[in-house]
């Protein structure tokens, strides 16, 4: 990394591979215009076991250089949805430490200029998406602020994931993150609760979304029973957002799409969490200080309501993926 000066970009599932608030780390933002471009003009790509996610790629038409070269412990994972030039087979520690034993002694110089041109890249992408999420940028900044480094931050398939959570809250240690690139809603908290039996230690905070919640609720008890302290971070929309935006953005209306919930600080404090509920960036961070500092079960409940909306539009190029195409 310090040797060859590289970009680098995580996707969703590896961040904290390395230290995400590097100058050279763009982080979770592959599919941007500023990193297209970087991508167009760069002579050389080393992807380490990544499966290159239609929401992570444009689609699969982000482009890449000729010169790939994958690393991956799966050999049919090789030009599976990207070319690969030379695929290499093996436990990737093993092979990037044979490769940073191979440039050790060569005289290697990074072009100040494409490193000036990364930093700025990685500005650029945390700026724009910023301008663009309202207040979620300060509750993202406190999350980061408040966890511990070596928290462990499981994010459901959820808007606050999708949008913010997988990019602008850095990641700074192997194994604290965890997302559910493999399945539906509602996964998060049993992930959460295994991940604080596995990693006691560790804090563990679960970003959800109300919908995605109620799936696994019950489980609630689990954490109770095995003692598990997890935070829950509970946005509270009143509904499915994600399928809200994108029956609009098709159809135009919506239907089946709005719930009706409970009173979730009503429901958790009777399950045994300490739970809060926020309406302001200023009450998330108490809340979410209070709850960390607990060391028990808790939920901060986030009224998303009560807080000026996110531009849905500009915010997030996945969510846009699935506009209508035009013809």
């Amino acid at each position: 990394m310090d040797l060859i000066q590289p970009a680098v970009i995580t996707s969703e599932s590896g961040k904290g591979s390395i230290p995400e608030n590097h100058p050279l780390c763009i982080g979770n933002f592959a599919a941007t215009p500023q990193v297209e471009d970087l991508l167009r003009k760069s002579d050389l790509l080393i992807s380490i076991g990544v499966r290159f996610r239609g929401e992570e790629t444009y689609d699969w038409t982000l482009p890449t250089p000729e010169n790939h070269i994958n690393i991956d412990a799966d050999p049919h994972a090789f030009n599976r949805n990207f070319d690969t030039l030379y695929g290499l087979v093996g436990d990737a520690r093993a092979i990037l430490q044979k490769l940073n034993n191979f440039l050790s002694d060569k005289n290697i110089s990074p072009d100040p200029a494409y490193v000036d041109e990364v930093e700025s890249v990685r500005k650029k992408v945390r700026d724009d998406l910023r301008s663009n999420i309202g207040p979620y940028c300060e509750i993202a900044d406190a999350m980061r602020e408040l966890m511990p480094a070596d928290t462990i931050l499981v994010r459901d398939v959820t808007i606050p994931s999708y949008t913010w959570g997988n990019k602008l809250i850095d990641i700074y240690e192997p194994n604290t993150s965890i997302y559910a690139t493999g399945g539906g809603i509602g996964q998060g908290l049993p992930m959460a609760i295994g991940a604080q039996i596995g990693q006691e230690e560790n804090p563990v905070v679960l970003i959800a979304g109300d919908g995605g919640f109620m799936v696994n609720a019950g489980e609630m008890i689990t954490a109770i029973q095995e003692d598990a302290p997890i935070t829950v971070v509970l946005f509270d929309d009143g509904g499915y957002g994600i399928l809200r935006y994108l029956q609009e953005a098709a159809y135009g209306r919506r239907t089946s799409v709005d719930l009706k919930n409970p009173d979730f600080v009503m429901m958790a404090k009777s399950m045994g969490f300490e739970t809060e509920r926020a309406s302001s960036v200023d009450e998330f961070k108490q809340c979410l200080e209070t709850a960390l500092a607990s060391r028990k079960p808790s939920m901060v409940v986030v009224d998303v309501d009560a807080l000026e909306p996110m531009n849905y539009e500009e915010s997030d190029e996945y969510i846009d993926s699935f506009r209508p195409k035009k013809s």
